[in-house]
């Protein structure tokens, strides 16, 4: 089991797992985005039935988000992907 995911099932052993919802993710390198949101995703989903979701974080002035691209369409294809395979 995954170290962080360990100590929130011991919280609560009724329910299992709290909530968890990844509230800003992305990868400042364009080129690594699309296995960036797969990895999440699929660790997120790894986390079971109450892995709530994730937010994507988009900066136009750099940092850990870097800016949107709407012509990345590797980045559009992961997003619509893992939305369609994990989105309820």
């Amino acid at each position: 089991m995954d170290p962080v995911q360990e100590p929130g099932q011991e919280k609560d052993k009724v329910h299992g797992y709290p909530k968890l919802v990844i509230g800003e993710t992305n990868c400042p390198v364009q080129s690594l985005r699309p296995a960036w949101f797969k990895l999440i995703t699929s660790w997120l989903h790894g986390y079971g039935p109450n892995g709530a979701g994730i937010f994507t974080f988009w900066n136009d002035h750099g940092g850990l988000g870097g800016p949107w691209d709407p012509h990345d369409q590797a980045t559009i294809k992961a997003l619509r992907t893992v939305c369609s395979r994990y989105a309820k």
